[in-house]
Order: structure tokens, then C-alpha cells, then sequence
């Protein structure tokens, strides 16, 4: 989205907030509690950390923010990873067939509801 509407400053903000939660999640919080080194979204978190660190040391202009871009970003963000990662559509879209998708690896423990 922050392509398509690179004027609407929230979306960008969400975009930088979401890379920076890929790359901790990725890097340090899904290897610890799986206690392994390597994850599946271990590559991508690695090139979009470069990627970001590289666009907020040389791109990035914190005079275009204003408080309220960050924090309807961050917002935006928590919309968005709820409706990818723990609405119903996301269960739903898990049990069709040949996509298998079991409640462990989404919360990392088996939930009896959700």
C-alpha cells in the first residue's frame, strides 16, 4: 500500500513498523521459543533487516512524520497482523484442503478453542 499511496504518510509508517516486527520476530523471538537457530522466515527477516536498516540510515526523513503518522501506523499495524494472524479467515483458510495448518505453529502451543 505505501507504494501505491506513498503520500498517506501512515501507511509508509506501518510499512517501517511491520519490517522492524518481521525482523524481531524472525530473528531472535521464533528462534527462541522453538530453541532452534534457523525458522522458515529466518532469509527473509535477514534481507528485509538489510533492507531496512539500510532505508532508515539512508533514506528515511523524520521531518515528513508527525506523531499521529506513527501511531495511526501503528494501529494500522495491529489491524492488519490480527486480521493475517489470528482472525477466523486465518483459521478458516487453514483447514482447507491441502493446505494444513495446525494451531502449533501458529501460537506455538495447542490451543483446546479460539
Amino acid at each position: 500500500m505505501p507504494l501505491i499511496f506513498p503520500e498517506i504518510r501512515f501507511l509508509t509508517a506501518a510499512a517501517i513498523i511491520l519490517s522492524i516486527a518481521e525482523v524481531i520476530m524472525h530473528l531472535i523471538l521464533f528462534n527462541l521459543k522453538q530453541k532452534s537457530i534457523y525458522n522458515p522466515g529466518l532469509v527473509t527477516g535477514l534481507l528485509i533487516g538489510v533492507i531496512v536498516a539500510w532505508y532508515l540510515l539512508n533514506g528515511f526523513d523524520p521531518s515528513l512524520y508527525g506523531w499521529s503518522d506513527f501511531l495511526i501506523g501503528f494501529i494500522y499495524f495491529l489491524i492488519v497482523f490480527w486480521f493475517c494472524y489470528r482472525s477466523p479467515w486465518y483459521w478458516k483458510l487453514g483447514r482447507v484442503e491441502g493446505y494444513p495448518l495446525s494451531k502449533r505453529p501458529a501460537y506455538g502451543f495447542k490451543m483446546d478453542k479460539f
